[in-house]
C-alpha cells in the first residue's frame, strides 16, 4: 500500500539548465550595465570639473586685470554657454578697457597743451605788464596834478592785479606740471601780512566794511618760507571773504 515516485535528476537539470545560463546572463549584464553607467558617471563628472576649473581660473584671471583671458567653449551644455558668455563679457571689458585708455591718454595730451599755452600765455604777457609797472613808477616821480596821480594810481593797482593773476595761471600750469617750487627765505612776517592787509584795504572800504588785519604778537618778527606764496593765500582766501560779506567785518 505504499506509493513511491522515481525521479530523475538528470532530466530535471536539463529542464533547468536553460533558465540558470539565461539568470546568468542577465546579471552579468546588469553588471556591466551598471559598471557602464558608472564610468560614463565619473567620466562625465570629471570633464564638467575640469571645465568649471578653467573657467573658475579664468574668472580670476580677468579679476586681476588681464582682460584677454579667454575659455575653451566646446558642447552644447549650461556649461558651453556660460563660456561663452564669459568669453563675450570679456570681450566687452577689454574694449572698454581700450576706449578708456584712450580718451585717458587724450585727456592727459589736452591738459599738457592747456598747461604749455598758461605757461607761453602768461609769459608773453607779464613782460609788457612789468614794462607798464616800471613806467608806471617812473611817472610816478613826475610832477602831477592830483587828477594825474589819481588815475596813475589806477593804473597801478589794476597792472598789479592783472600780474598777480598771470602769477596765479603760471603756478596753476607747473602745479599741473608737478614743477611748482617754493622759496625758503627770511622774510618779515608782518610787513608781508601788513603790506597784503593795505591792498586788500581798498576792497573793503568799496564795501563799507570793517577791514582789520590782527597778528598774535607770540609769532616770531623774521620766519623762513615763501612770502610770494604766503600773499596769494592771504589774497585768495581774504579776498573771498570779502566778496562774500555785505555788511560786518573781515
Amino acid at each position: 500500500g505504499l506509493g513511491w515516485t522515481l525521479v530523475d535528476e538528470s532530466h530535471e537539470s536539463q529542464v533547468f539548465a536553460p533558465v540558470i545560463q539565461l539568470s546568468q546572463r542577465i546579471i552579468w549584464i546588469s553588471l556591466a550595465a551598471m559598471l557602464s553607467a558608472f564610468l560614463i558617471g565619473v567620466t562625465i563628472s570629471l570633464s564638467l570639473s575640469r571645465r568649471l576649473r578653467r573657467l573658475t581660473k579664468a574668472s580670476e584671471a580677468l579679476g586681476r586685470g588681464e582682460l584677454d583671458t579667454q575659455v575653451d567653449v566646446s558642447g552644447r551644455d549650461e556649461i558651453a554657454t556660460l563660456g561663452s558668455q564669459f568669453n563675450k563679457m570679456s570681450s566687452e571689458l577689454r574694449r572698454g578697457n581700450d576706449d578708456l585708455v584712450a580718451a585717458r591718454d587724450e585727456a592727459r595730451n589736452a591738459n599738457k597743451a592747456k598747461s604749455a599755452f598758461l605757461a607761453n600765455m602768461s609769459h608773453e604777457i607779464r613782460t609788457p605788464m612789468n614794462g607798464i609797472i616800471g613806467m608806471g613808477e617812473l611817472l610816478a616821480d613826475t610832477k602831477l596834478s592830483d587828477e594825474q596821480s589819481d588815475y596813475l594810481k589806477l593804473i597801478s593797482q589794476s597792472s598789479e592785479s592783472l600780474l598777480r593773476l598771470l602769477n596765479d595761471i603760471l603756478d596753476f600750469s607747473k602745479i599741473e606740471a608737478g614743477k611748482l617750487e617754493r622759496e625758503m627765505i627770511n622774510f618779515n612776517l608782518r610787513d608781508c601780512v601788513g603790506q597784503t592787509g593795505q591792498t586788500l584795504a581798498v576792497r573793503a572800504s568799496e564795501k563799507d566794511l570793517e577791514f582789520a588785519v590782527r597778528i598774535s604778537p607770540e609769532l616770531p618778527e623774521i620766519v623762513i618760507g615763501d612770502p610770494g606764496r604766503l600773499r596769494q593765500i592771504l589774497m585768495n582766501l581774504t579776498g573771498n571773504s570779502i566778496k562774500f560779506t555785505n555788511e560786518g567785518e573781515v
